[in-house]
């Protein structure tokens, strides 16, 4: 009896884990389709060029430019006073090394983009959690070259 409970149990553990790993591959999935959507509302010439790369470069030189292109947002933005645009680009910089919550950095961050910020921009910004959702995707070599 005590055999057929540790092979059930042992069962129940194995199907709980491929339940999550299919649900950060949906996830994951998700995200890679949120950047392929937001990269040409973003850019005229990278989303000509990004989709040219071998596929094993597309999605990562496509997420460093979204990267990118949330730094710029914050610098871009002439609302913001120097001091709190040095804030949030501390902060971006921990949401990108993964220590700090994307989801809270999009939450405070995207209110206070005005009027002179693109509604794709604005959009990026408060889908930060997505692009960081593929960066955490990679391997060590390529997050650390975006790090």
């Amino acid at each position: 009896m005590r055999r057929i409970r540790g092979a059930a149990g042992n069962l129940l553990k194995e199907n709980c884990r491929m339940i999550a790993q299919a649900s950060a591959s949906a996830a994951r999935r998700d995200a890679e389709a949120y950047q392929a959507r937001i990269l040409p509302a973003v850019s005229r010439t990278f989303a000509l060029t990004i989709p040219q790369l071998d596929a094993r470069l597309r999605t990562v030189i496509a997420n460093a430019y979204l990267l990118c292109r949330i730094a710029d947002t914050i610098e871009d933005e002439r609302a913001l006073p120097g001091d709190v645009k040095q804030q949030f680009h501390d902060r971006f910089t921990r949401v990108v090394a993964s220590t700090e919550d994307p989801a809270s950095f999009a939450r405070d961050l995207a209110p206070l983009l005005n009027g002179n910020t693109l509604d794709a921009e604005r959009d990026l910004v408060a889908n930060t959690p997505a692009v960081i959702e593929v960066t955490d995707g990679f391997n060590l070599a390529q997050r650390e070259s975006l790090a």
